[in-house]
């Protein structure tokens, strides 16, 4: 609350933005949303919620590579980015981060989940970095899965959300792979495009679905299947017993090697997520195994 009564204005971030032209120590500004309650309560008190819903507070400041990024914040979730009549207040957020951008003279916004998707799609945004750095982010999080399980590289894949935003992008960058899409209706189990023919076989399973996507799947799974997964939040205590229990081993992708001060909760411990990250051939991937 103090940061963003003393620093949140134009005149700062123009201030800022004079110092960072010389300087160009801030190259990035990342716009982010929580998963959970649990994950707003990391940043805000509730009775300041509404205050936030759209309007983009100061959360923090991240380290990659030598660059610093700027962490701002709002209080909205995905329910209420897919409601039409919210279009007008997702064009007043992508202009008032598109103008602190230019305040702070950073070379790239980028925003969290499932945002920069319905932005483009609303054409308030033109460009996508965010869904190039999520999709390299998770090629390499699977060579390093399929390495520590002993799997080979024509290991088949299943892409739980393989047709969605991040999904097509990914499935371009694994070209050559055996894959198989499988995608939610509704929030509804496909179970029609479920490679059952795989069953007994090795296989990952990569999940860049949306939250709870994977919940009605896991009763599918066989010994053999190994799941890496990039959604937030990560797979509950229920989830991971079911998985467990089915013989199959799980990863999370907590994201790309950095530091965030403070530090991103829960499961973004120990790093950046994908979606904040500057896109480069040094980036680290930091993988978590589950059980």
């Amino acid at each position: 609350l103090v940061v963003n009564v003393i620093f949140n204005h134009n005149l700062v971030f123009s201030i800022v933005g004079v110092i960072n032209r010389r300087c160009n120590f801030l190259t990035s500004v990342f716009v982010m949303y929580p998963a959970t309650k649990d994950y707003t309560s990391a940043y805000l008190y509730q009775r300041h919620w509404h205050v936030t819903k759209w309007a983009p507070c100061i959360c923090g400041i991240f380290w990659q590579e030598d660059k610093w990024g700027l962490i701002l914040g709002i209080t909205s979730t995905e329910e209420n980015f897919c409601h039409s009549e919210n279009t007008g207040n997702l064009q007043t957020l992508a202009e008032r981060v598109e103008h602190v951008r230019r305040l702070i003279g950073a070379s790239q916004k980028t925003f969290a989940g499932i945002l920069p998707g319905i932005l483009f799609k609303k054409r308030l945004i033109r460009e996508t970095v965010e869904s190039e750095i999520t999709a390299e982010a998770i090629v390499k999080a699977e060579k390093y899965v399929r390495n520590d399980a002993g799997y080979d590289e024509n290991t088949p894949l299943i892409i739980l959300g393989g047709n969605g935003f991040v999904g097509r992008r990914l499935i371009k960058r694994l070209n050559g792979r055996e894959i198989y899409c499988v995608d939610s209706t509704n929030g509804k189990t496909n179970g029609e495009s479920w490679p059952f023919h795989l069953k007994e076989r090795s296989a990952i399973m990569i999940n860049i679905s949306r939250s709870h996507a994977l919940a009605g799947y896991t009763s599918l799974f066989w010994p053999g299947l190994v799941l890496l997964n990039e959604v937030y939040p990560a797979p509950g205590e229920d989830e991971l017993k079911i998985i467990t229990e089915k013989g199959c081993l799980a990863y999370h992708v907590v994201g790309i090697q950095g530091k965030a001060y403070p530090s991103f909760p829960n499961a973004y411990t120990g790093g950046i997520p994908c979606c904040a990250a500057r896109i480069s051939e040094d980036m680290q991937i930091i993988v978590k195994k589950l059980n």
